[in-house]
C-alpha cells in the first residue's frame, strides 16, 4: 500500500494555530491561577476611641438636670424668694433674672410658681448670703458660711416663709397638696396625739414673736455680718 501524503502547512497557518494555542495555555493558566489565589482579608475594625482620664484640677461637668431650661433676661438688682430657697438648697447661686415675657415675675418663677420679695428682717442678711454663695465676697474669719445659711434660714422662718418649701410643686398654681406636705400629713397619721400636741406648741412660737424685738435683732445680726472697713492710720 502506498503511503499516505501529509498535506503541507503553509506558514500562515501554522502561525494562526501557534496563535491559538497560545491563548488557550494563557487562559488556562489564569483560571488556574485565579481560582487557587486567595481572598483578600478585610482591614480589623478601628478601636473604640477612649475618653482621656480627667484630670482633678478641672472643674466636675455640671449636670444635665441642674442647667437652667428656661431663658432669662437681665439680672435682676434684688432677689425673690424663690430663687434665695433655691440657693440656700444648693441647687442654683441664686441669681435672679427678667423673664423674656417680661412679666412681675423672674424668669424662675414665670414657670407656674410664686414670685414673692424677700422680707425687710431677711433682707440684708439675705443680701449677704447670696454675696458670699455668688464668691464676690468673702465672709469674715469668725462667720462661717453654715452659719450665715442657717441666720437666713431663721429670719425667713420668723418671718413667715418656708425655708424648705418645694417651689416645684406650687399648691397655688396646680391645686394639689405639695410632697412635703404629703409627707407630714402621713407622719402625723403615724404619731399618737401627744406628738402632735408637742409639734403644735412649737409651731405657735412665732407668732408671739415682737416685731420691733424682731427688726432690732435682725439689724444687730446684718450689722454683725458686714465687713467694716479699717480706718486709715488704725492696725
Amino acid at each position: 500500500m502506498p503511503p499516505v501524503a501529509h498535506k503541507k502547512r503553509s506558514a500562515a497557518q501554522r502561525a494562526a494555530f501557534q496563535k491559538r494555542a497560545t491563548a488557550l495555555h494563557a487562559r488556562k493558566a489564569a483560571q488556574k491561577g485565579a481560582g487557587s489565589a486567595p481572598s483578600p482579608k478585610l482591614p480589623p475594625p478601628a478601636p473604640p476611641k477612649k475618653n482621656p482620664p480627667r484630670d482633678k484640677s478641672d472643674p466636675p461637668k455640671k449636670d444635665e438636670k441642674e442647667e437652667e431650661e428656661y431663658e432669662v433676661g437681665a439680672e435682676r438688682a434684688q432677689a425673690c424668694v424663690g430663687c434665695l430657697r433655691s440657693a440656700l438648697r444648693g441647687k442654683s447661686p441664686g441669681r435672679c433674672h427678667d423673664a423674656v415675657t417680661k412679666g412681675s415675675r423672674c424668669a424662675r418663677c414665670a414657670r407656674g410658681k410664686k414670685c414673692v420679695p424677700i422680707p425687710v428682717v431677711a433682707l440684708t442678711a439675705a443680701n449677704r448670703f447670696l454675696v458670699v454663695r455668688q464668691g464676690r465676697e468673702q465672709l469674715p474669719a469668725k462667720v462661717s458660711f453654715d452659719a450665715l445659711r442657717t441666720c437666713v434660714r431663721v429670719l425667713l422662718a420668723l418671718a413667715g416663709e418656708d425655708p424648705d418649701a418645694d417651689d416645684d410643686d406650687d399648691d397655688s398654681v396646680t391645686g394639689m397638696p405639695t410632697r412635703k406636705k404629703q409627707k407630714k400629713e402621713e407622719k402625723k397619721k403615724e404619731k399618737g396625739p401627744v406628738e402632735e400636741e408637742e409639734e403644735s406648741s412649737d409651731d405657735d412660737l412665732a407668732p408671739g414673736i415682737d416685731p420691733h424685738a424682731f427688726a432690732a435683732v435682725a439689724a444687730a445680726l446684718s450689722a454683725f455680718l458686714t465687713p467694716q472697713k479699717r480706718r486709715k492710720g488704725s492696725k
